[in-house]
């Protein structure tokens, strides 16, 4: 996809300074043509998609309690 790989770097980073990453999320979502309004861009069912799943990673990881 259109730079939809995860930079080898991230996710290093991410666990050395104990931040959540969410990898594959929008590649998942942009793989699907029924959350997409184009070819590169999410609908709002692709968003809403997509905040759900960063909501429940920053939940899980204690960065945002209820």
């Amino acid at each position: 996809g259109l730079f939809l790989n995860i930079v080898s770097i991230y996710p290093e980073l991410a666990e050395k300074n104990n931040v959540p990453i969410a990898k594959e999320i929008l590649a998942d979502i942009l793989a699907k043509s029924t959350l997409k309004s184009d070819q590169i861009h999410p609908n709002s069912l692709g968003y809403q998609l997509l905040a759900e799943k960063i909501n429940t990673i920053l939940r899980t990881s204690g960065a945002i309690s209820e």
